[in-house]
């Protein structure tokens, strides 16, 4: 997914022609170097500005880490372009978050994720923050579901009691569309009644949709960058003039 960035350089003709008139590379290096800039400040710059608008940012180096540039290239000015966009980095586990985000831009109906994080599995127990190290569906196995077997016509408390007591002390179940981590298991009193202590991390959808209203975050990133096209060609066509002085003495 990516915002493509291009000018017009009708709108800047007698600059155009001087460049031109300087020598047959200036204009293209101009050109590609404006086009570049746009695209570089569009990532490092406007993208974050419009995600932290749109998005509740819960991993701040996210669309930093997982955004990247294609440069313009070539000489050929009425070809160049310049992209800035979202793409998978070489971390792994952003992979399916980076693969929404597409679904972000464009809007639509779309099928949610399978496990949800909730804010027993955030770091500080916070909605507001990306889930813990520790926590994070990859290190997750062996997950003992409710309701299988023996227990499949007990009640709910006893259908949790029972995955519970499979999972044990640290480990994993699912339990009525919840995910839990089981924390301790006592037995108490001379009735040995069991007492279960569980944390809550993730809920379960298996085939839930939601609609998804349209941002355009990566179109409103490189609008915001194009506005100021002129000003980037203008510093472009400068240094190159300059350059090309020296160069001849001028």
């Amino acid at each position: 997914m990516s915002a493509l960035i291009s000018i017009d350089t009708k709108g800047i003709e007698l600059l155009t022609k001087a460049l031109s008139e300087m020598h047959r590379s200036a204009l293209p290096n101009v050109v590609r170097t404006t086009l570049n800039d746009m695209a570089f400040v569009t990532k490092s710059e406007k993208l974050l500005k419009v995600t932290n608008q749109k998005f509740t940012i819960r991993s701040k180096n996210f669309f930093k880490a997982n955004s990247g540039v294609n440069k313009a290239t070539g000489y050929d000015v009425g070809k160049m372009v310049a992209e800035a966009g979202i793409h998978n980095s070489k971390m792994n586990s952003n992979s399916n978050a980076v693969k929404h985000l597409e679904q972000q831009e464009t809007g639509g109906v779309v099928k949610e994720r399978g496990f949800v994080a909730i804010k027993g599995a955030r770091i500080g127990k916070s909605a507001d923050k990306k889930v813990g190290k520790n926590n994070s569906l990859d290190k997750i196995n062996n997950i003992v579901v409710s309701g299988r077997g023996k227990s499949r016509n007990k009640s709910k408390k006893q259908k949790y009691i029972r995955a519970a007591i499979v999972a044990g002390a640290g480990g994993y179940m699912l339990h009525n569309k919840t995910m839990f981590r089981i924390k301790s298991i006592k037995k108490r009193g001379k009735s040995k009644k069991i007492f279960i202590k569980s944390e809550a991390l993730y809920h379960y959808n298996k085939s839930k949709t939601a609609t998804v209203n349209r941002t355009a975050f990566m179109e409103r990133s490189a609008l915001l960058s194009v506005k100021h096209k002129d000003d980037f060609f203008y510093k472009a066509a400068n240094f190159q003039i300059e350059k090309l002085k020296k160069k001849n003495k001028l």
